[in-house]
């Protein structure tokens, strides 16, 4: 063995001494010190790059609809919600430009790359801490208090409390849908050199999700079988209550809104709407006052807040007199809110109200005449079916301005406790 190794030093200065060039290898697998990896589209060994990112997703409603029928009968009857939104032109859900710009400065293009790619982004957006699995979710919350949510009773369930919109957003049913429209506007603007915020647009429908709900940015909330709920959620509603759009994790749902700190955290990630319900005067009626004792069973403001700030956004909407439609009975359909004539249907002004109002009122369920401004079920009655000493249905009080009966104590209506129902409506608030 020295023998050897005598032979190997010898040759070693041999070939030093007559300038032969010598290599030595060493295998040194790819630098990950800077991002993502564009092949494997992985975080990097750097847990900050996850945990820094900033949260990415806004969702925005543009159309919300309330509907006062009640009763015990209703409540499993998908036309018979108390409150519905969605998203149709200017809602949806978009991945802020706040993310984007982040993305920019926190990865480095991955070798043999020049450029940070789409995949690098999307990675960093599926894996990073406060992204990962995220969903939105729709429920009744109060002003800053937003830990304490409001349930009918028991365990939350979903589709009367709350409901849970899309799916994960950080899946690729989503999230490509999301990045393949937002992405290339965001890079388009940046590299002409504009510093501010992107506007980016919002994305209201999901082509590749499997089934018809998770498509569509849009969510129920039903508390309607009884007039004593009915009314306790408008009243919760015209106190401190809010239907709010927050966060939640797909894969593990909770009602514990993503971005809060702590229970008492008055803050969070998403919007919320604040609403006010009022005894107002609708077209069916005219003019006018109404009945002293009539039910505030019309929605008529709705009010936009930053969830993070506990601010108004800059957003309007408009709670339109016009869309106010008071729900007729299917017997008194005939008199009362007929068909729609053909002359009404073809002007354009007609039709496009008339598709606002089908957004949350289907063709399948309801019957509507804009003339009029009065909607008719069509498979059930929002009214009880009270009869009197004849064997006749308790009639419904469509006059706004006469006398009417509500079943909830503390009406004091005296020795003169009217017969006919109130009646009921739809109504209907656009964001501007």
């Amino acid at each position: 063995m020295k023998r050897k190794s005598f032979r190997f030093k010898y040759l070693l200065s041999a070939l030093v001494i007559a300038g032969v060039p010598l290599f030595f290898y060493q295998n040194c697998g790819k630098s990950f010190d800077s991002a993502l990896d564009s092949g494997k589209a992985t975080i990097s060994k750097s847990d900050a790059l996850k945990s820094s990112a900033p949260f990415a997703f806004e969702t925005q409603l543009d159309t919300i609809s309330y509907n006062s029928c009640f009763g015990s009968t209703l409540a499993n009857r998908p036309n018979y919600f108390t409150l519905r939104a969605s998203s149709h032109k200017s809602g949806g859900v978009r991945i802020k430009s706040e993310f984007f710009d982040y993305a920019r400065q926190a990865l480095k293009p991955s070798y043999p790359s020049t450029v940070v790619t789409d995949e690098q982004v999307k990675a960093l957006l599926a894996e990073s801490d406060i992204n990962k699995n995220v969903q939105p979710q729709f429920s009744i919350r109060r002003f800053g208090d937003l830990a304490t949510y409001t349930k009918s009773g028991g365990a939350p369930n979903p589709g009367i409390d709350y409901s849970n919109l899309l799916g994960s957003l950080t899946e690729d049913r989503w999230m490509g849908s999301l990045l393949s429209l937002e992405y290339p506007i965001y890079k388009s603007a940046t590299a002409t050199g504009f510093t501010g915020a992107v506007n980016l647009p919002y994305l209201q429908y999901f082509p590749l999700a499997l089934t018809a709900q998770s498509r569509n940015v849009a969510a129920t909330i039903t508390w309607n079988d009884d007039e004593a709920r009915a009314v306790s959620v408008r009243n919760l509603l015209n106190a401190d209550g809010m239907i709010a759009i927050t966060y939640t994790d797909a894969n593990l749902p909770t009602l514990i809104p993503k971005g809060q700190t702590s229970a008492d955290d008055p803050t969070a990630y998403g919007v919320g709407y604040r609403m006010q319900f009022g005894r107002e005067i609708a077209p069916y009626t005219g003019g006018g006052s109404p009945y002293a004792y009539n039910p505030d069973n019309i929605l008529s403001q709705v009010e936009e807040i930053d969830l993070n700030t506990g601010r108004p956004t800059a957003g309007t909407w408009n709670c339109s007199y016009d869309r106010r439609y008071l729900v007729v009975r299917p017997n008194d359909r005939a008199t009362m809110c007929p068909e729609e004539s053909y002359a009404a249907i073809n002007n354009v002004t007609f039709a496009n109200e008339l598709a606002i109002v089908r957004r949350h009122f289907p063709a399948d369920q309801w019957d509507v005449n804009l003339t009029r401004r009065c909607v008719v079920p069509k498979d059930s009655d929002c009214y009880a079916q009270e009869k009197n000493a004849q064997g006749q249905l308790v009639a419904v009080e469509y006059n706004q301005r006469n006398a009417c009966f509500q079943s909830i104590e503390g009406i004091p209506y005296g020795n003169n406790i009217p017969v006919p129902l109130c009646a009921q409506y739809v109504s209907i608030c656009i964001r501007n």
